[in-house]
């Protein structure tokens, strides 16, 4: 018998599956496109996406078997739901009745996502969501690493609820790579520009001073400061692009030699860094959040409080570029751990915990 499954998209801008590379959204709002269209393709679940403001702009479609309609519709909606899927913002228990059979929190963040209506809910939503768990509304929270579920675990103390890790999925639909291909000592960066960017570019000046002919690409340059700008104008060897498709992001994997990613927040996951692996990039990275278990022993890891940060990086990456058998087993590490985790294959965890 054929499921139905409702994602509550929570605060976006407007997307749907066939533009949302157009719309400014990114890892979250993707993890949710991807397993809508794997549960169709897979195991035929029925899914519908529910996003908001998406009526108005005329982006009410069916893409790929799922079907996206405006969060205003929901409490009209009369189709009998199996599993409701709540995407990052506990706010829909404050906007919609639930009315699954199963509902879940998916928590895509360090924590929970405590926003509502432009407000912050007190105490980081910590009583809401006891309120929530003690009366019964959820079946779980589903975590995407170790360590943010240990992170919410923390937040919220002695909860009757059952949490769950699913690590995010990546792509399959990859170019095959040849290593040949790679442009030697070159540096991609493609997260949010506030978590790490200054870092990165400073690195790479200095770095530029022992191996000139070193090259870096970067994307969202719509979103750099002032603080950015100025440094790149010291840098040679530049791409920059702006918010563009996954798939443009693929082709510059493919033929970039390093990942380095100097982060300064605690990420939840990193979707980045799972790429990079999948696509034979070699990962240099802080120990920060998740990225211990996304990342491990199969890259190169960055004591984020080590003296003379930039100088102990500049070090450790030449020093990483100089061992050409340490770069090949780095490589094959990463990939043979990051070809298991294509959606392909992570969607069977959703619907063994769906169907359980």
């Amino acid at each position: 018998m054929t499921k139905t499954l409702c994602i509550y998209a929570g605060y976006t801008p407007p997307f749907n599956g066939e533009n949302y590379t157009e719309q400014r959204v990114y890892g979250s709002e993707i993890n949710i496109i991807q397993i809508a269209e794997w549960l169709v393709k897979k195991y035929h679940y029925e899914v519908y996406i529910w996003v908001w403001g998406i009526q108005r702009q005329n982006m009410e479609i069916t893409y790929k078997g799922v079907h996206y309609l405006d969060t205003t519709h929901f409490n009209t909606f009369t189709k009998p739901i199996d599993i409701m899927l709540i995407n990052r913002f506990m706010n829909f228990f404050l906007h919609f009745k639930s009315k699954a059979v199963q509902t879940y929190y998916y928590a895509q963040d360090i924590c929970l996502n405590y926003m509502y209506d432009g407000k912050i809910l007190p105490d980081f939503g910590k009583h809401f969501i006891h309120n929530i768990c003690q009366g019964n509304l959820l079946n779980g929270i589903i975590c995407i690493s170790p360590y943010q579920q240990q992170n919410i675990k923390q937040v919220l103390g002695r909860i009757n609820t059952p949490s769950y890790i699913i690590g995010n999925g990546i792509s399959s639909a990859i170019p095959e790579k040849n290593l040949s291909e790679i442009i030697t000592n070159r540096f991609i960066y493609c997260s949010d520009p506030s978590r790490g960017l200054v870092t990165f570019l400073e690195c790479i000046i200095e770095l530029q001073k022992y191996i000139p002919t070193c090259s870096v690409v970067i994307f969202r340059s719509s979103e750099f400061k002032e603080d950015v700008r100025e440094k790149l104008t010291l840098i040679t060897n530049k791409t920059l692009y702006d918010t563009v498709s996954h798939d443009k992001i693929m082709e510059e994997f493919v033929i970039s030699d390093i990942w380095f990613y100097p982060c300064n927040v605690e990420e939840a996951y990193c979707n980045c860094a799972s790429e990079a692996q999948l696509y034979n990039t070699l990962c240099v990275y802080n120990t920060i959040g998740a990225l211990e278990t996304t990342i491990g022993d199969r890259g190169v890891a960055l004591d984020p409080n080590a003296p003379n940060y930039i100088d102990y990086c500049v070090k450790k990456i030449i020093d990483l570029l100089q061992n050409t058998e340490l770069k090949k087993t780095l490589r094959e590490k990463g990939y043979n751990w990051a070809k298991k985790e294509v959606f392909e294959y992570k969607i069977d965890q959703w619907y063994s915990l769906f169907e359980s």
